[in-house]
């Protein structure tokens, strides 16, 4: 992450690192751990005052360059007042922090490299925090702290020094293995780049399809890792079907489908869903045509029919739709590919006519699905869906 700053803010800081790590007898975050028990605020003046008894490289310049490095990390600050002795008394405000902006601003500074030490103030603010959905930005430093402590790469930049200008570049390491390379040019020091010891070059995130589960991600990216890997395992189980306990809890079924209406368990309008979702990835439709979840069953327009293999599992699903008073329409049918052309559908068209009586698709239809009417539909559905003859 890359930040401006000033160049005499730069010296100072510079000047700090380049002097090795002190013994430091003071406990590092006490004082400030005091100050905040008892207030839960403290001023900028008082953190910048025990920053110095903290941090002594430099002539103790961090009292000095304190608030530069604020402005440059975009710590936000507090407009702060003791309470008046009675109400109507003017105030008096002055900067501060919270104990989650103190936290904040120590994780930022050792970032740096600077001799802080945010740990046990840390530790007490995620207690507070762990049943937190939302949280501020200072917040979620606080709440990965520990995972990314000395593993972040800082660049700090004078604004405005030009690139036409001679650089020279000098790199050192403390004795915590953070590395430091400064970029000078003859006015001093107009870049400093930091690396934790713990740093990884990030890997490159190309946004790649599962050609398996077709689904879109970022590669590299931890979340969206995860995510795919739910939803892969999810269109896995509908890909490749295994036996349904809740399915053979069922059989024998009837005509080798069960009807799924209003009044059907949400489990079944589920799994119609997730095969009309199969269904429109694999022939690039621009919707999903079922409306029921595991949360809601379909509209009453819809209904549909889960294909059961002989050993319980879900083999595929299909969807009819109607308007009003109109016959209902098949709409999309999918069957999973170890089941295609097994004869599940032939079986179960007779009862699906039974049920319907002699439905249209809709169009567009698919080759296979012609080619199936054709054969197996009856004389009406033959007649109104022929292959188009081409050109």
């Amino acid at each position: 992450m890359a930040y401006k700053i000033s160049r005499e803010a730069l010296q100072g800081l510079c000047k700090i690192l380049n002097e090795d790590r002190r013994e430091n007898a003071i406990n590092r975050t006490s004082a400030i751990e005091r100050k905040l028990a008892e207030n839960g605020y403290i001023s900028l003046t008082e953190l910048a005052d025990k920053l110095g008894m903290e941090e002594r490289r430099g002539g103790c310049a961090i009292e000095y360059i304190l608030q530069d490095l604020i402005s440059a990390l975009d710590i936000p600050t507090l407009t702060l007042c003791y309470r008046p002795e009675q109400i109507g008394d003017e105030p008096f405000p002055f900067e501060g922090f919270s104990e989650i902006g103190v936290a904040d601003l120590l994780i930022h500074l050792e970032h740096l490299g600077l001799q802080v030490d945010p740990s046990n103030l840390v530790r007490k603010l995620v207690g507070q925090l762990s049943s937190r959905r939302i949280l501020t930005e200072s917040e979620l430093a606080v709440v990965e702290y520990e995972h990314r402590r000395s593993s972040r790469r800082i660049v700090l930049q004078v604004e405005g020094h030009s690139a036409a200008v001679e650089m020279e570049a000098t790199t050192h390491a403390d004795s915590q293995g953070m590395h430091f390379t400064v970029i000078s040019s003859g006015d001093g020091p107009v870049r400093l780049e930091i690396q934790g010891s713990k740093y990884e070059a990030p890997l490159e995130t190309p946004i790649v399809e599962c050609s398996i589960c077709r689904l879109s991600y970022v590669q590299n990216d931890p979340a969206d890792e995860r995510r795919h890997s739910s939803i892969h395992q999810d269109r896995m189980s509908t890909i490749n079907p295994q036996p349904d306990p809740r399915v053979i809890a069922l059989m024998p079924v009837k005509d080798g489908s069960l009807l799924v209406g209003p009044d059907s368990p949400l489990w079944m309008h589920d799994e119609v869903l997730k095969r009309a979702r199969a269904f429109r990835l694999e022939f690039g439709y621009d919707r999903v045509q079922w409306d029921g979840s595991a949360d809601n069953p379909a509209s009453p327009e819809w209904r549909g029919h889960l294909f059961v293999s002989d050993e319980g599992a879900i083999a595929g699903a299909c969807g009819f739709y109607a308007e009003a008073a109109s016959p209902r329409e098949l709409h999309w049918i999918w069957l999973a590919p170890p089941y295609r052309r097994k004869g599940l559908l032939k079986a179960a068209w007779p009862s699906l006519t039974k049920t319907y009586g002699e439905f249209d698709l809709e169009w567009p239809i698919q080759d296979a699905m012609l080619e199936f009417i054709a054969r197996h539909g009856t004389p009406r559905q033959i007649e109104r869906h022929r292959a188009p003859r081409s050109s």
